[in-house]
């Protein structure tokens, strides 16, 4: 899901959760608030999406890692959050994963 259909998906199931609509959904409720709905409810890539969002980057590489178990996303996350200690937390989850540590290691030398 990208980020816009991520983005539109959280307020629309969120403000419907609320009762309201999702017109009035950026006014109604925070992202914490959202996080919290979306918590509830095990929406987990909406989860990562808001933590994303809320500078929880770390929190949400570890959902996509330990809930999704989505070693491509995870790679893709880190890239665009373009943050070396998300890079760091990726390498010493792949240690003992060889099939991680091979789409790391291909990842990083195109980096």
């Amino acid at each position: 899901m990208s980020n816009t259909a991520s983005r539109r998906w959280v307020l629309t199931h969120t403000a419907g959760y609320l009762g309201r609509t999702s017109a009035d959904a950026p006014d109604l409720f925070s992202r914490a608030q959202a996080f919290l709905v979306c918590k509830q409810r095990d929406y987990v890539p909406e989860m990562v999406f808001l933590l994303g969002r809320m500078g929880n980057a770390k929190e949400a590489l570890m959902l996509i890692i330990n809930r999704l178990g989505d070693v491509q996303r995870a790679i893709e996350f880190a890239r665009e959050q373009d943050d070396e200690d998300l890079w760091e937390d990726l390498l010493r989850y792949s240690e003992d994963k060889p099939r991680a540590s091979g789409s790391l290691h291909s990842s990083t030398v195109s980096r």
